[in-house]
């Protein structure tokens, strides 16, 4: 889906080929085809091997699930992964703060997704002065919502990600219980300081 706009699109071949370089990171990152659990995903350089990012070709929940995910929506989850990534020291220096114990379960959710939004930030400047402007050029109509910038105030796709940065949504759940995993790695308490 990322490539159906064909050498128009060069643009953003380059920005990405830049990217996977390793520009922000210092250090290569690969694209895994492999499918994530979620839209898509980042794991940064682990013992001497590159970083990598994986963005899934469907839908993964919802009424669209099994679906192709449209273009748009592909480039903007290997946007937010590509600058994810670069954040690499901040979430592992996070894992070892939980695993020692001085990290909270919220405590541990609430800074990474302090990182993320930043990570989120990059994503709309990206939509703001690279894909929007090569969008109008080539007159491709496109979402701001799906790059961070606005939210429908309509049932659907735009109220589970509202949900989803809440503490009752799926996502702070998956920080808990990556919390959870980091703890019982370390031999600590699936329970965290929080008294969960």
């Amino acid at each position: 889906m990322m490539v159906e706009q064909g050498d128009k699109a060069k643009v953003l071949y380059e920005w990405a080929a830049r990217k996977f370089a390793g520009e922000d990171l210092r250090a290569q990152i690969v694209w895994d085809a492999s499918e994530p659990f979620g839209d898509a995903d980042n794991l940064g350089q682990v013992d001497g091997k590159a970083g990598r990012i994986r963005a899934r070709g469907t839908y993964y929940n919802g009424p669209k699930k099994g679906k192709p995910q449209p273009f748009e929506r592909t480039w903007c989850h290997a946007v937010f992964e590509l600058y994810n990534v670069a954040s690499t020291d901040q979430f592992q220096s996070l894992m070892q703060e939980a695993a020692a114990g001085r990290l909270a379960r919220e405590q541990f959710a609430t800074k990474i997704a302090e990182v993320e939004s930043r990570a989120a930030e990059k994503t709309r400047s990206f939509y703001i002065h690279v894909f929007l402007p090569w969008a109008k050029e080539n007159h491709i109509a496109t979402d701001p919502c799906l790059w961070y910038l606005a939210r429908r105030q309509t049932p659907g796709e735009d109220t589970v990600l509202r949900d989803e940065l809440s503490k009752r949504g799926e996502y702070w759940k998956y920080l808990e219980r990556c919390y959870d995993d980091i703890k019982e790695a370390s031999g600590g308490s699936k329970r965290g300081n929080d008294g969960r």
